[in-house]
C-alpha cells in the first residue's frame, strides 16, 4: 500500500511519437524524467480496429525516495503489417490522421489522468505509463 503511494500510476501522460513507416505503425512513447531507471517502468502496446488506433501509456516512477530526475526514458511498439491507408489515432485526449504509408513523424503530448505528484519536471514526472492502440 505503501509503495502504491510512492509510485503512482497515471495513464496517457507520456509524450507519444508516430514514425514515418512504410507498411506499419510505430509508436514511440517517451517521459521527460524518470528518478530511478532500475525501478522505473515504461512499456507500449498497439491494438488497431479496422482504421482505428487507440493508445493507451503508463509510465511508474521508481521515486521511491528519490525525487531528483535522472534521464529520459522512451519505449517503441509497433502494429503488424496494415494495409495502405489513412488510420484515426485517439491518444489522451488528442484525435488525429496517420497515413500509411508515412513521410513525417506526428507527434502529441500527453495529457495524464490519475494520482501522480506534480514535481515540475515536465510531461511523464512522478506517473506510470503504458501505450496501447487498437486494430
Amino acid at each position: 500500500m505503501w509503495l502504491a503511494a510512492c509510485r503512482p500510476e497515471v495513464v496517457d501522460d507520456a509524450d507519444l511519437c508516430l514514425q514515418p513507416a512504410t507498411d506499419r505503425i510505430v509508436a514511440r512513447v517517451s517521459v521527460g524524467c524518470a528518478s530511478d531507471h532500475a525501478r522505473a517502468e515504461l512499456s507500449c502496446e498497439i491494438e488497431v480496429e479496422g482504421q482505428d488506433i487507440h493508445v493507451t501509456s503508463r509510465f511508474r516512477d521508481g521515486r521511491d525516495p528519490d525525487t531528483g530526475c535522472a534521464d529520459p526514458l522512451t519505449a517503441t511498439c509497433e502494429t503488424d503489417v496494415l494495409p495502405e491507408g489513412t488510420y484515426t489515432v485517439r491518444y489522451a485526449d488528442e484525435t488525429f490522421t496517420v497515413p500509411v504509408p508515412s513521410s513525417m513523424p506526428v507527434c502529441a503530448a500527453g495529457a495524464g489522468t490519475g494520482a501522480a505528484p506534480d514535481t515540475g519536471t515536465g510531461a511523464g514526472s512522478g506517473t506510470d505509463t503504458t501505450l496501447h492502440m487498437s486494430r
